[in-house]
């Protein structure tokens, strides 16, 4: 009885592989007059069906504030005045918890003289700086599994913004200032994962099988010539 060769068996490469990745998405917030409140929207992490691990993900703020400062000293003497273009930055989660925080500041000082008599932030008793500028950026990096898997999925995560204006004036006993504070931000997400996605099997005929059929083969020529004697 001849035994029956499966012939082109399937051979399966199991080993896998692994990569290091990072995906970004930003949103941001247009430069405006404070105070400003707004929303921020970013994508959650598609992990693809399970191939992509989540290794760390990293918020970051970062954005500019400038204004404009005038004062005007009232003092019968002269003084020096510092005019601060300042704004609390903050975005909080959608339960309402701090994640990102900033106060940037940038300052101008002035040498007054005792008051001119006209408050009109010119002359010798005022003055005024525009377009004064300041940058910040701030981040914060999750690696923890329960902080991770809120990150995690097809939909967005949202979060709140504010800017509120803080600038101020000092120097002069008796001081007038006007200030005009712009802020703009964005929010960068970044994920870092490791792909995981397994290699495409690959179909290759056996070589051990189809030596087989042929050592068979000649067996079976063999008995026929056998018979034919």
């Amino acid at each position: 009885m001849m035994k029956k060769l499966a012939v082109g068996a399937t051979l399966l490469c199991a080993a896998g592989f692994t990569q290091a990745a990072v995906i970004t998405d930003t949103d941001d917030i247009t430069l405006a007059s404070t105070n400003i409140m707004g929303t921020l929207v970013v994508d959650m992490f598609d992990d693809n069906g399970g191939n992509f691990a989540l290794d760390s993900v990293m918020l970051t703020l970062s954005g500019v504030i400038e204004g404009d400062a005038r004062v005007e000293s009232l003092d019968a003497t002269p003084a020096t005045v510092t005019g601060n273009i300042s704004a609390n930055i903050t975005l909080e989660n959608m339960a309402s918890m701090t994640v990102l925080s900033a106060s940037p500041v940038v300052s101008d000082v002035f040498n007054l003289a005792a008051f001119d008599g006209t408050i009109d932030f010119t002359g010798t008793s005022g003055a005024e700086s525009l377009g004064l500028t300041d940058m910040f950026s701030e981040s914060v990096t999750y690696t923890m599994p329960m902080d991770l898997a809120a990150f995690v999925g097809m939909g967005t995560i949202s979060y709140n913004f504010e800017a509120l204006g803080a600038s101020n004036g000092s120097g002069a006993g008796n001081l007038i200032s006007q200030f005009n504070t712009r802020a703009g931000a964005e929010l960068m997400i970044t994920y870092n994962y490791t792909d995981n996605t397994p290699p495409p099997v690959t179909n290759v005929s056996a070589p051990s099988s189809v030596a087989l059929l042929g050592l068979s083969l000649l067996g079976v020529a063999g008995l026929r010539r056998k018979a034919k004697k």
